[in-house]
């Protein structure tokens, strides 16, 4: 399996367990992004995981660092959201 399907494949576990916790979520799809501008005008490799509120329709999409596979942040429909108070941990 190539790094990056492994990488993603690791990554999807991760958000899997967060996701345990509030069956309001679900995983629409995950996607590698080579050399990502990121909030903070950083670039980097990450991956992005795209998930759905059941119960509003909403979107969600967690950022994730390639290399390190460290939850960065969450970006909502209007806003940014720390990945702690987005998972409640």
């Amino acid at each position: 399996m190539p790094d990056k399907q492994k990488q993603e494949k690791d990554a999807l576990k991760k958000i899997e367990e967060l996701i345990k916790k509030d069956p309001t979520l679900s995983i629409i799809c995950s996607r590698y992004e080579e050399k990502d501008l990121l909030r903070d005008d950083s670039v980097k490799d990450v991956i992005v995981v795209s998930l759905s509120d059941d119960i509003y329709g909403k979107s969600f999409y967690v950022y994730i660092d390639a290399e390190t596979l460290d939850l960065l942040y969450v970006q909502g429909p209007h806003r940014y959201i720390e990945i702690a108070d987005f998972f409640e941990i």
